[in-house]
């Protein structure tokens, strides 16, 4: 078992709409949580990690998003 801890919101403004997803740390998972990022034309992100956590995502998301 694996625990979820990557959240992806997405903020729409012109409809007031919030999209939140739960991933795993899981690489196909990260993977997906960038796709969706970028199909809603996403061009930057933060991040906010407790520990080195964050390290697998950045390799992911970095080249894609900033």
């Amino acid at each position: 078992m694996y625990t979820k801890i990557a959240f992806s919101c997405v903020y729409f403004e012109e409809n007031n709409q919030v999209i939140l997803e739960e991933f795993s740390t899981l690489t196909p998972d990260i993977e997906r949580m960038r796709d969706l990022l970028k199909e809603q034309k996403y061009q930057m992100v933060a991040m906010e990690s407790t520990g080195i956590y964050w390290i697998p995502v950045w390799r992911i998301l970095e080249g894609h998003l900033i």
